[in-house]
């Protein structure tokens, strides 16, 4: 029976974070069988390539996704075009516009600093070396929209006076490149790097924002000025999400496998990728899932600092009666900045994640009844395969994103007979070493099979609890030992006496 939405009460901890909901999947179930059986297994959708198998269909939305990015990535010629207009409006500005401002300059910041642009995302300019923001006033955006409209060289120029950040929105004519030009603006570039980093240490982080943000575009929920999510929130939504899926997910995981998948087998598979740690599929569902079903955004604000924590909204001063649902995300760089309280249509974003969850776990369930070789798309039920972004575009010969899973290979490459059981990744992202005892008790099971050597079983190390639970025990006899001492004590024996013989004392004192 599906559960009704529930908020936890008592003291704020762990479970305050999380507000618990479900849904009925049979109306889903037979909406996407009827969509599949209707779909032409021929209907072209651009980021597929040949699956090796439909056993596992996690693995195939895992490889969906890093097609998907591949796909996105931007061609040689893409990427020389936008070069050639960040170097034509950075001579424009500084010798053109400004000639006699020597410590004027241009610095690209956003997407294209980071790497994590879309095919249609515009290129973020900030001109730095003319003065505060604050003292310069406006008179800059129209100097700037006058010399280009002179120039002849745009065929579309916006000036946007009236926003948080006023800027000057650009359209190169000959190549057709959207600029967003703004002034006095360095924060930019230092969450610019701020993001890189995180980028360096999180390798997941990059595909799942591609998919993300390619989610949110076609629907227009990207702009912050309509109440949408931004880029810069979207990455540090994905950023939370991996740090705390990273220290408590994978790591009730490693405890406790075997129950870890029996939880998780009505609606995930988690059995067949229990050994792969960073399954892309099984993160964008988490993902889709805490910010669609579970995340209390009325109580609850996050914080990427300091490997990431979560915080009540109170305490900051941040919870608006009046608009509770909205949710608050620290800046990293000035804490005292609440990034998503201009999302004002939050609550319609997270229906929008909550229905995509659902979509996708019945495709799942749909795909693990699918014959072998009808392979089609899992991750098509959320995005549009027809997205005029997507048209002309062609998937590279070579993986680019290689986190390539493949069930009929075995970690040396070998060809294995059990297609179906714990996969093998082939990684060039160095992504770690699986830590699930599962796992590796597939892996011995499987090197017993085909003939090799036996390796000794490690012992195993000890949790957080039984940590505690031996600590609790040492504490417990050693307050049992200056009991009886007080007793010998009051008794008049005195303290330092002699202890009583072990058990292998008597013996020998026996004999």
């Amino acid at each position: 029976a599906p559960l009704a939405r529930l908020t936890m009460a008592g003291d704020f901890g762990d479970s305050d974070f999380i507000s618990f909901s479900a849904e009925k999947k049979d109306e889903e179930e037979e909406e996407l069988e009827d969509e599949n059986e209707s779909m032409s297994e021929n209907e072209v959708v651009p980021w597929m390539r040949e699956q090796t198998s439909m056993d596992s269909p996690l693995i195939s939305l895992h490889n969906e996704i890093l097609s998907l990015c591949d796909l996105l990535l931007p061609t040689a010629a893409e990427k020389e075009a936008r070069q050639d207009v960040v170097e034509w409006i950075t001579e424009f500005i500084t010798e053109k516009v400004w000639p006699k401002e020597e410590e004027v300059c241009v610095s690209v910041f956003g997407s294209e600093l980071t790497k994590l642009a879309l095919p249609a995302s515009d290129v973020d300019l900030v001109v730095l070396g003319l003065g505060a923001r604050e003292t310069m006033g406006k008179k800059h955006l129209f100097k700037l929209e006058a010399a280009l409209r002179e120039s002849g060289q745009v065929d579309f120029i916006e000036v946007v006076s009236k926003a948080r950040i006023p800027l000057v929105k650009v359209r190169h004519e000959e190549t057709k490149v959207h600029l967003d030009i703004s002034f006095g603006q360095p924060g930019g570039l230092e969450t610019g790097a701020l993001v890189n980093k995180f980028l360096s240490h999180l390798p997941p982080m990059r595909p799942l924002i591609l998919v993300l943000k390619l989610f949110m575009v076609q629907r227009q929920l990207n702009e912050t000025f309509l109440g949408g999510v931004g880029s810069f929130l979207l990455q540090l939504m994905t950023i939370s999400f991996l740090q705390h899926h990273n220290t408590r997910s994978m790591h009730q995981q490693a405890q406790n496998p075997s129950q870890h998948a029996k939880r998780h087998h009505h609606n995930r598979r988690y059995q067949e990728t229990q050994g792969v740690q960073n399954n892309l599929g099984s993160l964008l569902l988490d993902w889709l899932e805490l910010y669609g079903r579970k995340f209390s955004y009325e109580r609850v604000g996050i914080s990427i600092r300091n490997n990431g924590s979560y915080f009540p909204k109170r305490t900051r001063g941040w919870l608006n009666f009046n608009r509770q649902y909205l949710l608050s995300m620290e800046n990293p760089m000035d804490t005292s900045i609440d990034i998503g309280r201009n999302s004002y249509n939050i609550s319609q974003i997270v229906e929008v994640f909550g229905h995509a969850h659902d979509r996708l776990v019945a495709q799942l369930h749909a795909a693990s009844k699918w014959k072998e070789g009808h392979t089609r798309s899992i991750l098509a039920v959320i995005l549009n395969p027809q997205d005029p972004m997507l048209a002309d575009r062609h998937l590279p010969l070579k993986h680019v994103f290689n986190t390539w899973i493949d069930p009929h290979h075995t970690a040396s490459g070998e060809h294995s007979s059990n297609p179906s059981g714990t996969s093998r990744v082939r990684s060039r992202l160095k992504l770690p070493p699986p830590s699930s005892s599962g796992e590796a008790q597939a892996i011995k099971s499987q090197g017993s099979a085909q003939g090799g050597p036996a390796k000794k079983k490690k012992p195993r190390k000890k949790t957080v609890h039984q940590q505690e639970q031996q600590l609790k025990k040492k504490k417990a006899k050693r307050n049992k030992k200056n009991k009886k001492e007080k007793k010998r004590l009051s008794a008049g024996y005195p303290v330092e006496s002699r202890p009583s013989p072990s058990k292998k004392q008597r013996a020998a004192n026996s004999k």
